[in-house]
């Protein structure tokens, strides 16, 4: 159902009248950063943080080529954040990016299972899956990735690509249940990862999405 909306300045006008109605006699709260800070000293916060810091500094590593970003990243996914999709998303990079295709593979099976589907998690699973020869896997995916995202379109140009590749059979695999696990991928066949020095694992070109 189309709903028309009033113009963007008397959206504005009336915002700011709402706010001067309930709240424009009242004393503004001097600004503190008390409760900040003691949120930030709460230890399972401070494990959190601390992750994120990690996961953004092996990100940071990655782009710059350095080869230490694969230790970082892994330092990321501890307690609250181990199935994160962030930091197991940068793993699963940094994994890729030295060889070590079958861990970045269970870095993204991790991610996509966390509480806020993302959606280059399900882009990283499908072309990963395209590059060792697995089609009907890298199908699945894309079908779950459409489910999962009420049908957008960003994801028929995979189903298109896929489905114009020539059949790659390895195995039937049930119907809208993503399949080929780690143990039954054979991703030495996927295209060559570039040189850490890139500081970004290789996929098809054109299709290296970035995490935003």
């Amino acid at each position: 159902m189309r709903v028309n909306h009033p113009k963007t300045e008397d959206r504005i006008t009336e915002s700011a009248e709402y706010f001067e109605r309930h709240y424009g006699s009242r004393a503004l709260v001097e600004p503190t950063s008390t409760p900040w800070k003691a949120l930030r000293a709460r230890p399972e916060v401070a494990l959190v943080l601390r992750n994120y810091r990690q996961a953004f500094l092996a990100r940071k590593q990655l782009d710059q080529g350095k080869p230490q970003a694969y230790a970082t990243a892994r330092t990321a996914i501890t307690g609250r954040t181990a199935t994160d999709a962030y930091p197991n998303w940068v793993l699963a990079r940094a994994a890729f990016a030295i060889g070590r295709s079958r861990e970045g593979i269970e870095a993204l099976r991790r991610a996509v299972t966390s509480s806020e589907p993302v959606p280059n998690v399900y882009e990283d699973l499908i072309v990963a899956h395209e590059g060792a020869g697995n089609l009907p896997s890298a199908l699945e995916w894309t079908d779950q990735a459409s489910k999962t995202f009420g049908g957008a379109p960003r994801w028929m140009p995979h189903r298109i690509r896929l489905l114009r590749r020539p059949a790659q059979r390895t195995g039937s695999t049930p119907r809208g249940q993503p399949s080929g696990g780690a143990s039954q991928l054979d991703l030495s066949q996927r295209p060559r990862d570039r040189a850490i020095t890139s500081g970004r694992a290789a996929w098809p070109r054109g299709r290296s999405p970035a995490f935003r």
